[in-house]
């Protein structure tokens, strides 16, 4: 009983270590198809930020 449970054990720990290890399959999500604007903001410089999108919308706190 006692060999039985450690190969099971092991048998588990193998599947979760090829879980973590593999890698998976995984894709980017296109957001500059449906990009409105993207604004950086700099904390301390001012009150007005450049859209970076490429829309030209500015924006003003």
């Amino acid at each position: 009983m006692k060999v039985r449970i450690s190969r099971i054990a092991l048998i588990c720990i193998g599947l979760i270590f090829m879980g973590l290890v593999l890698p998976s399959q995984s894709f980017a999500f296109d957001y500059e198809k449906h990009l409105v604007g993207l604004w950086k903001f700099d904390e301390g410089s001012g009150n007005k930020t450049k859209d970076s999108s490429g829309n030209k919308l500015k924006g003003e706190l």
